[in-house]
C-alpha cells in the first residue's frame, strides 16, 4: 500500500533526509512522489532518484545509469550520513545535465514531462490553491490488475465553504495524452477507459481511496501541497471522475474526436458506470484544472 512508515516519514520531516526534501520544495523542477514505503524523486517525468530504507542502518539510492550511458554519475548507493545526502544533491546538475540529453532524443517523452507540469500547477504553484484538484499521486499502478494510471487526484473545490468540507472530497483519474500520435491502439483513449471500466467495475475504488487519502495527507504533512490547511479525512462516495486530458491536440486531426465518439457510443447509456467520464478543457493554455472546465463527455 502506498504510503510511509513513521520513521521514513520523521527522516523527511526533521532528520536524515531532510536536505533532499527541502531541495525538491525550493526547486520547482523536482517531483517528489510517496510509493510503498520509499519515494521517487522525478526531473522533467524521469526519475532522477530512488530512495528507500534499508532494514538496519540508513537509506539506498538508486539513479538509473541509462540516462548517463552507463556512466557513474553519482556517489555511493548508501545514505548513512549528511555528507551522503549533500553530495547526492552535489550530484544533481551533472546528473540533470544527462537527463536532459537523453530526453532531447526521444520526441515521446512529452507526455510524461506534462504530467510534472500538471502537478506543479495544481499542487505547489502561486496558483496551486485556486485550482479545484491537487494531484496525489502519478503512475499509480493497481497491485492487483496491472492497470496503470497517469495521475489520481482530489477534487476538493476552492471555495471558502468546499475547502473547509473535508469529508467530501471526490477522487478523480486523469489520462494524459500529449498530441494526436497515441490516441487510438492498444494504449489509446478508448482502450485505456475501457480497461478502466472493466477492472474498477468490479473491485471498486476503495482500497484507491484508502491509498491516496495516505499520500495525500503525508504530502501535505510533508510541505509538498502549498497553502492547504486541512488534512483529508475521507472521500466522497460519489464515483470518481475520469478525467482525459489531450493536451497539444491539432485541431485538424481526426483522431481525437473518432475515439471520444467510440467511448460515447460504447459507454454512454451503460447504467452503473464505475467512474463519470469527463474531459479537460484547456484554461488559457494552462494546466491548472478548475472544475467549470472539466465537463461531460
Amino acid at each position: 500500500m502506498r504510503g510511509l512508515s513513521n520513521v521514513f516519514l520523521s527522516a523527511l520531516k526533521s532528520g536524515l533526509l531532510y536536505p533532499l526534501l527541502e531541495r525538491v520544495r525550493i526547486d520547482r523542477t523536482l517531483d517528489l512522489q510517496i510509493r510503498e514505503d520509499y519515494i521517487n524523486i522525478y526531473y522533467r517525468g524521469g526519475n532522477l532518484m530512488k530512495v528507500q530504507k534499508e532494514p538496519h542502518n540508513g537509506f539506498r539510492v538508486s539513479f538509473d545509469s541509462g540516462y548517463s550511458g552507463g556512466k557513474k554519475l553519482h556517489p555511493n548507493d548508501d545514505l548513512i550520513t549528511l555528507n551522503d545526502v549533500q553530495a547526492w544533491i552535489s550530484a544533481f546538475p551533472e546528473m540533470k545535465n544527462a537527463m536532459d540529453i537523453y530526453f532531447g532524443n526521444i520526441r515521446a517523452w512529452d507526455e510524461r514531462e506534462s504530467q510534472q507540469v500538471m502537478i506543479r500547477e495544481n499542487n505547489y504553484s502561486s496558483v496551486a490553491n485556486s485550482t479545484d484538484y491537487y494531484i496525489c499521486d502519478i503512475e499509480y499502478a493497481d497491485s492487483k490488475s496491472g492497470t496503470r494510471l497517469d495521475a489520481v487526484a482530489a477534487k476538493w473545490i476552492s471555495s471558502g465553504a468546499a475547502r473547509k468540507n473535508t469529508e467530501d472530497v471526490r477522487l478523480a483519474i486523469i489520462e494524459m495524452k500529449f498530441g494526436d500520435s497515441a490516441l487510438k491502439g492498444s494504449c489509446g483513449l478508448f482502450d485505456h477507459v475501457k480497461n478502466v471500466i472493466s477492472v474498477f467495475g468490479n473491485s471498486g475504488f476503495h482500497y484507491m481511496k484508502n491509498e491516496m487519502l495516505e499520500v495525500f495527507n503525508q504530502k501535505l504533512e510533508l510541505g509538498l501541497i502549498s497553502d492547504c490547511k486541512h488534512s483529508l479525512i475521507s472521500f466522497s462516495d460519489q464515483i470518481p471522475e475520469y478525467i482525459i486530458a489531450v493536451s497539444n491536440h491539432d485541431p485538424q486531426k481526426t483522431a481525437l474526436n473518432s475515439e471520444l465518439n467510440r467511448i460515447r457510443t460504447n459507454f454512454a447509456n451503460q447504467i452503473n458506470l464505475p467512474v463519470e467520464i469527463k474531459i479537460a478543457q484547456a484554461n488559457k493554455l494552462g494546466y491548472a484544472l478548475y472544475e467549470q472546465n472539466v465537463v461531460p463527455l
